[in-house]
Order: structure tokens, then sequence, then C-alpha cells
């Protein structure tokens, strides 16, 4: 019984660090976009494409800019 509820608990923890590490990835990105926006000039789009940002992360991204 144990063993199960260890394997249960250590799913519970990979998602929970699977999700931190998108949140940080996310808000990484987030501060390289507004500060090559801010120091370019450029849209978020193009900020965006410079920095190589898959196309499925920029719709997430733009709507938190």
């Amino acid at each position: 019984m144990c063993e199960v509820l260890d394997r249960i608990e250590a799913r519970g923890e990979a998602r929970g660090e699977a999700r931190g590490e998108q949140k940080g990835r996310i808000n990484t990105w987030l501060t390289a976009v507004k500060n090559l926006m801010k120091s370019t000039k450029w849209t978020a789009e193009q900020a965006m494409e410079a920095l190589g940002i898959p196309a499925a992360e920029q719709k997430e991204l733009k709507a938190k800019l």
C-alpha cells in the first residue's frame, strides 16, 4: 500500500515540477520579450521571432503581455 502511495506522490511532484518549469520559462520569455520591445522598439511578434520562441508558446505569451 505504501508503495502505491509513494508512486502517486511522485507523480504529483513530477507534475508540479513540470508546471513550475513551464511557468519559469514563460516568465523568462516575457522578460526577454519586454526588454527587446523596449530597447529595439520591435513589436511583440518581432521580439518573439528573434528569440526563437515556438509559435505554440507565442499565443500564450502575447496574452500575458
